[in-house]
C-alpha cells in the first residue's frame, strides 16, 4: 500500500472494538472518515472531527482530534468517544477490495470501514 492510496478517499465506519471484541455500528450511529491535504476527518456520531494525520506505507497515526462540542443522546455520544480514543490508538493500515483496517501496533484491528 502506498500513502497515496488514502489521499482523497472518504470511508464509512463499519465495526469498532471496545476493548473486549469488533462490533458492527449501530444503524442509527454515522461515523465517516476522509483524508484529505494531510489532515483526517468527518463526523464522529454526534459531531464533526478533524485531526492531522502522518501516513506512511503501512503505518498511520492521528493528532488529537478536535470537533464540534453538540450533546446527542447517550448511545451516540459513547460510540463518539470510543471512536476518538481509538484513533489515537491507530498505527497501521491496510486496504483489501472496499475495506479499510485500522489496526494497533500489535496487528489488532480497531476499526473497520467500508468505502464510502
Amino acid at each position: 500500500m502506498a500513502a497515496s492510496d488514502l489521499e482523497n478517499t472518504t470511508w464509512k465506519l463499519a465495526s469498532y472494538f471496545d476493548g473486549a471484541a469488533l462490533h458492527d455500528l449501530p444503524s442509527n450511529a454515522e461515523v465517516t472518515l476522509t483524508f484529505q491535504d494531510g489532515a483526517a476527518g468527518g463526523k464522529s456520531a454526534c459531531n464533526s472531527y478533524r485531526s492531522e494525520v502522518t501516513i506512511g506505507d503501512d503505518t498511520l497515526t492521528f493528532g488529537m482530534a478536535v470537533g464540534t462540542r453538540m450533546a446527542c443522546p447517550p448511545p451516540l455520544m459513547e460510540i463518539e468517544d470510543k471512536y476518538l480514543r481509538t484513533l489515537e490508538a491507530v498505527a497501521t493500515w491496510r486496504i483489501s477490495d472496499d475495506t479499510l483496517e485500522l489496526r494497533d501496533s500489535a496487528g489488532k484491528t480497531l476499526l473497520v470501514f467500508a468505502r464510502g
